[in-house]
């Protein structure tokens, strides 16, 4: 993505310089604060709240932690778009399985760490079709189709204030499209947290991270 500091679109957004260039440091920020079952809780407890009357809306503590959500969640969205605009074709969670040796696609290191194996039936991207199980790269441009960036985080902030505000009325269907958003909000975080098991959290990807780090301690 050709861009530089200057860029309007680029002094909008609340990720770093730093993080723009690589995308996958705050990717692997966010799984590390949320896993991905937890993720999805905390989405759906979004548009739960939003259609709760406001009397039944239980918030206490939540109200604090869905808006540490949202916040991460903007940020996971400004990190969509500017993979939205690289080159993604030769990524590393992308599968193509013409190529001799690859692992078959329901392979639980395909969609989920090691670590939580034994609990593999919740990681699975169930939001996904087949193809963006095998390309999640290919959910971006979808979802920058239907929303600008700015009309996404626009969305966004209408949310939060519609799911904890306790004197709202009844949500209209001209703020949200009910079916959309949801739906390709969940296809975001289920591409990035692929992008982070096939690239962060392979072993390749953890050699890699070892031998960066290593080299980095010898020049420090």
């Amino acid at each position: 993505m050709k861009t530089s500091s200057s860029d309007p679109i680029i002094t909008n957004l609340t990720i770093s310089i730093e993080v723009i260039s690589q995308p996958a440091i705050f990717i692997e920020d966010f799984f590390s604060w949320y896993h991905y079952p937890d993720a999805m809780h905390y989405l759906h407890r979004l548009f739960k709240l939003l259609f709760q009357k406001a009397k039944k809306k239980k918030l206490h503590n939540t109200a604090s932690n869905l808006v540490f959500y949202y916040e991460n969640l903007v940020k996971l969205l400004e990190i969509s778009w500017v993979i939205c605009h690289q080159d993604n074709d030769q990524k590393g969670a992308n599968l193509y399985f013409d190529l001799e040796g690859q692992q078959p696609l329901m392979a639980v290191s395909m969609y989920v760490e090691q670590r939580h194996a034994d609990r593999a039936f919740d990681f699975f991207p169930r939001d996904l079709s087949e193809e963006e199980l095998l390309r999640p790269y290919d959910v971006f441009p979808k979802m920058f189709k239907h929303y600008s960036l700015s009309k996404w985080k626009e969305q966004l902030n209408n949310l939060l204030h519609h799911a904890i505000d306790r004197f709202q009325g009844d949500i209209s269907t001209d703020e949200f499209n009910l079916f959309w958003t949801p739906r390709l909000l969940g296809k975001m975080i289920s591409a990035c947290h692929l992008i982070y098991v096939r690239e962060l959290c392979t072993p390749v990807a953890l050699q890699k991270g070892k031998d960066e780090e290593q080299q980095a301690d010898q020049y420090s």
